[in-house]
């Protein structure tokens, strides 16, 4: 246990052509000596290539299970490229399972997370570009198919911002007594994000929220959503799909075979 609220216990910075495969990390959430910060990181991915992440299990760190895009302490305007996620599993993690925050060709694939509920976001994965001010981040190319989320806040989330997010496809995602099935909040950069054949079971709140504003182009179909929520819960936004606009020109949104 460690009271810092930054640790990596499996750190890959500016390298190239590495596998990880069937590592088992167990992180210190449950013992945590302090109660600052929220970037205690199971494997760290940034400014790398053709990196191979393969049924790794990551539990109970005091951030994300994994973390893909950029370091804010040690700066290099790599992007991060060829990244494939498989198999893996993200258990009890404090902040997010699966931070994708930067990059492009990344695959994340036959991948679970359970029980994020300590710090916000709290997604099973979040589609994020961030990076140090000295950065211009942004996400290209990026495959979420096939993702288990059960018990997070929010199963995929996408937070707003102004940074590209180009062909952004989430494919066979299931959503089991969440939140929020798949969010997005003020999404106001360019590019175009599909959402697609997803089952969203017992959402708490609304099973799809969409707040967006200019530019970006958006696309959800063929979801089921079954909003029969557990009893005793209290509920905010309510709905299977739940817009909000801020204009006239919030770009394209397209919702077609919702059930």
């Amino acid at each position: 246990p460690t009271a810092s609220g930054t640790y990596f216990m499996l750190n890959i910075g500016n390298k190239n052509n590495i596998t990880i495969e069937n590592a088992h990390l167990v992180g210190d959430k449950s013992e945590h000596l302090g109660v600052d910060g929220e970037w205690g990181y199971g494997i760290h991915v940034w400014a790398s290539q053709n990196i191979n992440l393969k049924n790794c299990i990551i539990e109970n760190t005091w951030g994300d299970g994994i973390y893909v895009g950029y370091s804010y302490s040690q700066l290099n305007n790599n992007t991060p490229k060829h990244i494939y996620i498989d198999g893996c599993k993200v258990l009890n993690c404090s902040r997010n399972g699966y931070s994708i925050c930067g990059g492009e060709d990344i695959v994340v694939s036959n991948c679970y997370s359970y029980g994020v509920t300590r710090t916000n976001p709290k997604c099973g994965i979040v589609l994020e570009p961030e990076a140090p001010v000295s950065v211009t981040p942004y996400l290209k190319n990026v495959i979420v198919d096939n993702f288990l989320s059960e018990s997070n806040g929010i199963g995929i989330g996408v937070p707003g911002n102004t940074y590209l997010m180009e062909n952004i496809v989430i494919n066979n995602h299931v959503s089991n007594n969440e939140g929020n099935g798949f969010v997005i909040w003020n999404l106001e950069g360019e590019g175009n994000i599909t959402y697609q054949n997803a089952t969203i079971n017992k959402c708490y709140e609304s099973g799809i929220q969409i707040t967006k504003k200019k530019y970006a182009n958006v696309t959800v179909r063929n979801v089921i959503v079954d909003s029969t929520r557990k009893s005793n819960q209290t509920h905010n936004y309510n709905g299977a799909i739940l817009i909000i606009t801020s204009s006239s020109d919030d770009g394209n949104l397209i919702i077609d075979s919702i059930y």
